[in-house]
């Protein structure tokens, strides 16, 4: 059994601290896994694979969503295939390829993660994941696609049984799954020898107590007796990867693709006049998931950079996403937007897109900027600069150098034919490397490789 000295998890301890001796026995039996152990591998019966089950945090909300159920779930729906998500929390449209995971006891459930907070543990008591082996769609499934599994609704202890019923796949959405907590490390090097000393709690997902030597040695023991390949959207996270807990396992690349026939340049007069916005000034747009106060999308940055060009008048900054409206002068605050042909208009109605993120596993929003033919002002970090061509499709500041990140918006803002050129350039990088078919297709002949591997 796996313990921690400082937080044990022996039948004793449950009854001590909850004192009803049925619900420490429901506990303590659910953390059978714990002792853990290599489970013979079920062998795959049918000669191609038919049935994929996506599993993620949630569905209609974040990148990791877009990426598992609009871009793969619903288009390996049109190549024929019976493609569904089981999820956490459903934050979209109800349909009938959309599965949630359900809590049976809610009160056991609230207890677990009390403790959870308390003592500064993520995910391990998410009890109610221990049942999806017995669900209806995971028992369909020849193939388990994994995205993002923290977020307060699987344990990764369910993992060395799971692998062993199906072939598994789990895409990276961030870098959580070999960190001792954060979804991003930064420049932070410990999840590399072993975490401890954490540096910020308090980055998402946040903990109360530094336990993140003990999680990170915890997870790496788990992984140790799980069967899956790991799938990075960048050669950066790939790298990265390599170097962590997950070094030992099968590693892949397959980048993330947008719709390039939703996300295509439209006249920007045209765009601006559908959304109401001036023809007469230069547009610099900004969009990220809790806007302006999200740490990793670099919201100081641009702070910094609205207040040295603010007394431009020509300047407009837009900033998707915000969940308050700004009084702020050349500043237009925009809720966030779900849907991808008014977002499309968004990034053609601006002259450039400012994003100076310090952390980006791949960078959908950029991608999705590029393909409307509209410049990328960024900061050459993490994996940045294998969407972003310096000085041919955008440009690349030094990292946290709000100066040089100014200087990049005024060198394609002076340079109309540079601007014009570079938009060009962008939407034939993305019709290269990004499109969505390109990615649905890797991902199919990945899934008929593990698929076979199991025969």
């Amino acid at each position: 059994m796996i313990q921690n000295p400082q937080h044990n998890t022996s039948p004793d301890f449950w009854q001590r601290n909850f004192k009803k001796r049925k619900i420490a026995q429901k506990v303590y039996e659910g953390f059978v896994l714990l002792h853990l152990k290599k489970y013979p591998k079920i062998k795959p019966i049918k000669p191609h694979p038919e049935n994929i089950l996506h599993i993620n945090t949630a569905a209609g909300k974040g990148g990791a969503a877009k990426v598992a159920y609009n871009f793969l779930c619903r288009n390996l729906n049109k190549k024929g295939y019976n493609s569904s998500i089981l999820t956490g929390a459903n934050y979209g449209e109800i349909s009938k390829d959309i599965f949630e995971l359900d809590v049976k006891n809610i009160k056991l459930h609230k207890l677990l993660h009390r403790y959870q907070k308390s003592a500064g543990i993520i995910d391990f008591y998410n009890l109610e994941s221990f049942n999806i082996p017995e669900l209806q769609c995971f028992k369909q499934a020849d193939i388990i696609h994994l995205h993002n599994l923290h977020g307060a609704y699987f344990s990764p202890f369910l993992l060395p049984y799971l692998t062993s019923l199906n072939p598994t796949i789990w895409t990276l959405h961030d870098e959580q799954s070999y960190t001792g907590h954060c979804a991003y490390s930064f420049e932070c090097k410990k999840w590399r020898t072993g975490c401890g000393n954490c540096p910020d709690l308090n980055f998402y997902p946040k903990i109360r107590k530094d336990t993140t030597n003990f999680l990170l040695q915890t997870k790496k023991k788990i992984y140790n007796f799980s069967d899956f390949t790991v799938v990075c959207p960048s050669y950066w996270l790939a790298n990265r990867a390599k170097q962590s807990i997950l070094g030992n396992k099968k590693i892949r690349v397959i980048y993330n693709g947008i719709d390039e026939k939703v996300f295509t340049p439209t006249a920007k007069p045209y765009a601006r006049k559908m959304l109401g916005l001036p023809l007469d000034k230069k547009i610099l747009l900004f969009s990220a998931s809790g806007s302006v106060k999200n740490p990793q999308k670099g919201g100081k940055y641009l702070l910094e950079t609205y207040k040295k060009l603010k007394n431009k008048d020509k300047y407009l900054f837009i900033n998707l996403g915000s969940h308050k409206p700004s009084k702020k002068k050349n500043w237009l605050d925009v809720p966030y937007i779900n849907d991808d042909n008014n977002l499309s208009l968004y990034y053609s109605a601006a002259d450039l897109f400012i994003y100076p993120s310090q952390a980006e596993v791949f960078g959908l929003v950029i991608a999705e900027a590029m393909a409307c033919q509209t410049p990328v002002i960024a900061f050459s970090n993490s994996a940045i600069p294998e969407l972003v061509n310096h000085m041919q499709t955008g440009y690349l500041a030094e990292n946290k150098n709000a100066d040089d990140f100014i200087n990049g918006i005024k060198t394609f803002m002076e340079n109309d034919n540079l601007r014009k050129n570079a938009g060009i350039k962008a939407r034939e990088a993305v019709l290269e490397k990004f499109t969505l078919d390109g990615m649905i297709n890797q991902y199919i002949q990945l899934y008929e490789e593990v698929y076979r591997e199991d025969e």
